[in-house]
Parts: structure tokens; C-alpha cells; sequence
């Protein structure tokens, strides 16, 4: 089995955070700039994730989105790479890692792709919504050339909140508005988007690609002239399958297509892997998102085989 989707947050990252004068730790959350994000201590907790890993044959773990602070990447220069850095020193053997993709600007994100090029552990970078309209602007388009040549995966992992659902009486701005960032970030690069889309880049988004696939039949009919470019597009999209009942797994598969859902935890966080019907072999079906990841799997992957040895 597989874990595409966990988090880590080494300790000399905690360190360095912790001495930004403009930065805030504390009650399990991050502060910077006027934003707000979860960051629990559990994001650290190795013990943990190595009993989290032990019984999978890969996982691959990113930066949660409380690091992705685009304002404090501009501000402080090698912020973005000690992040990347210090989750690539860490990941122990049978760990692929997805280096944070900062998007304040062009340079900053094709600096971060030369970087984790040419590490054996890096399968790919994870990117929040924040900046999600960089997916169609069209001086990013350098950037999704690059991450396809060096073969890096991309992963979208909601970091922003665009209807401010807390400010609307909701206990946790995740419920709804993670999702929702989600959720309107693909449907515009569905829609527009052409420079990413010629450049190959490979797109896996996080929890079942949030209300994408309640919203993809409302765009199809809504806008008719695109249909076909729509429908071509969505069969290159990947997503993870942590959408927490049977039902809306089979949804999601639905319109992802079986072969383009990835199990994935949300670790540390309380979920815990979906359900998925076992494979013969893992390797295909993330290959087709993240060759350097299947290439991470040991030989034998099979539910079978493991039993076996």
C-alpha cells in the first residue's frame, strides 16, 4: 500500500521559524503576515511517522501548508530552500519527498525546481492555492516546462481559504474552504490553463480534488464550447482518495478514473488511509503521476508477495 499524501515538519525548520521576529508559534498554529494556518506539534513527531510508514511499501510526505508563506519566502531569502532542505535531510529510506513549490515569482519556483532536481529522494514539489492563478499565468509557463523536464511531480494542497468561512461562524476554515480553494483553482486552469497543460507537467490533487467532481457536470453543461477541452483535461488529473466514506471514494474514482486515485492520509493529522481495492502493483498507477516515485518501490509490491516473504 501507499501513502501519497503525509506531512512533516523536521525540527531545525521549527528552529529557524521560531527566530523570525515576524513569525508566531504557538497553540498549534503558525502566524505571518496576517495569516493564520494549523501547525501542530504532531507534524514533528518522527516516532510517529515511522510506525505511520511501517507497513507501506512508499510514502511520500511534504511540507504541510502552514510552511507555505509565500510573504515570509520574499521577505527572508533561503527561507524556501531550508524548507526543502531540512525534509530531504530528514526522510528516512522508503520516503519520497515533495519539496514546497514557492510561487511569489517565476524565479522563485524555477530555483526551487533546479534545486530538488537532481536529489534522489525528491519525486516532486506540492504548491498551495494561494497562489493557484499562477497555474494560467503565462509567466509561469517556464516553470511547468521545467518541473516536467526534471520529471518532478506536481502535487496542488489547499493552503488558502477564498470565502472565509471562518468569518462566517465555521469551526474550522477546512470544512469548506480548503476544499472550495481547491476546487476553484482547477476549474479555472480546466478552462484556461493552456501553457500548463502543453508543458506535461503531472497534477495529483489532495482530497479527492475537494468538490471537483459535484462541480465538474455543473461546468460541463455551463460552458458548452469547451466541453471537449474540459474532458480531454480532466483525464490527465490525479487525485488522492481521502474523501472518508465508500461513497464518495467511488465518486471520486468516477471521474478520476480507478487508475488516477492514490491513497493518501493527511498524516498526522486523524484520518488514516482510505480504502481502495489492492493492486497487483502500485507501481503503474503512480508512475503515470510520479515516475521517480515508482521508482522508490521496492521490487515486489503485491499484497501476495508480502504475505509470502
Amino acid at each position: 500500500m501507499l501513502d501519497v499524501h503525509c506531512h512533516f515538519v523536521p525540527g531545525p525548520t521549527i528552529a529557524t521559524l521560531d527566530s523570525f521576529p515576524t513569525v508566531r508559534l504557538g497553540d498549534g498554529a503558525i502566524s505571518h503576515a496576517g495569516r493564520t494556518l494549523p501547525l501542530p506539534a504532531r507534524l514533528g513527531d518522527a516516532d510517529g511517522f515511522a510506525a505511520h510508514i511501517a507497513g507501506l511499501d512508499l510514502a511520500v510526505v511534504s511540507p504541510p501548508p502552514g510552511l507555505y508563506l509565500e510573504s515570509l519566502a520574499e521577505e527572508r531569502p533561503g527561507y524556501a530552500e531550508q524548507v526543502n532542505d531540512d525534509i530531504l535531510a530528514w526522510a528516512p529510506d522508503g520516503v519520497g519527498v515533495l519539496g514546497w513549490l514557492p510561487l511569489w515569482s517565476p524565479a522563485a519556483a524555477l530555483a526551487a525546481i533546479e534545486r530538488l532536481a537532481g536529489h534522489p529522494k525528491a519525486v516532486g514539489l506540492t504548491m498551495g492555492t494561494t497562489h493557484g492563478a499562477a497555474l494560467v499565468d503565462s509567466s509561469y509557463d517556464q516553470v511547468w516546462h521545467a518541473l516536467a523536464e526534471a520529471g518532478l511531480a506536481l502535487q496542488l494542497h489547499p493552503d488558502s481559504d477564498p470565502y472565509r468561512p471562518d468569518a462566517k461562524g465555521l469551526a474550522n476554515a477546512s470544512v469548506l474552504g480548503f476544499p472550495s480553494a481547491t476546487t476553484a483553482a482547477v476549474v479555472r486552469l480546466l478552462l484556461d490553463g493552456d501553457g500548463f497543460w502543453a508543458s506535461g507537467a503531472r497534477l495529483c490533487l489532495v482530497h479527492g480534488g475537494g468538490f471537483l467532481a459535484l462541480t465538474l457536470p455543473r461546468l460541463l453543461r455551463g460552458v458548452p464550447g469547451k466541453r471537449d477541452v474540459v474532458v480531454e483535461r480532466m483525464t490527465r488529473l490525479f487525485a488522492d482518495a481521502l474523501v472518508f466514506d465508500e461513497p464518495a471514494t467511488r465518486l471520486v474514482e468516477a471521474t478520476f478514473a480507478p487508475e488516477h486515485v492514490l491513497p493518501g492520509s493527511d498524516w498526522p493529522f486523524p484520518v488514516g488511509l482510505p480504502q481502495l481495492p489492492e493492486r497487483d502493483d502500485w507501481r503503474a498507477a503512480l508512475a503515470g503521476w510520479s515516475p521517480r516515485a515508482a521508482a522508490l518501490l521496492p521490487l515486489t509490491t503485491t499484497r501476495k508477495d508480502r504475505q509470502d516473504g
